[in-house]
């Protein structure tokens, strides 16, 4: 039975440092900003929208179901899914 590199079993496994753990998670951020930063988003407009609006856009995309937004128009699914990624490459750079 395989263990987990964070848990221990007989002294064999030894739980991730505090350290080791932040640099990882700091990692997988970088990854997910890498991510984004390739989609090539359109800032100039983004950056225009009303920020109660671009709220309510991301929210409104974040508890849709895949399938919910694959059956949105072309145009409006790209509008939810720019807002949703400019927002969280907004949060990943203010962490």
């Amino acid at each position: 039975m395989h263990i987990g590199s964070n848990s221990k079993k007989e002294g064999s496994m030894h739980p991730l440092s505090l350290k080791s753990w932040a640099i990882e998670v700091r990692l997988k951020e970088i990854e997910k900003l890498e991510f984004i930063n390739q989609l090539a988003l359109p800032e100039q407009h983004l950056s225009s929208l009303n920020s109660k609006i671009m709220s309510r856009i991301r929210s409104r995309a974040f508890f849709e179901t895949v399938w919910e937004l694959k059956h949105h128009p072309t145009h409006i699914r790209y509008v939810f899914m720019s807002v949703f990624f400019y927002t969280r490459r907004s949060e990943i750079i203010d962490e």
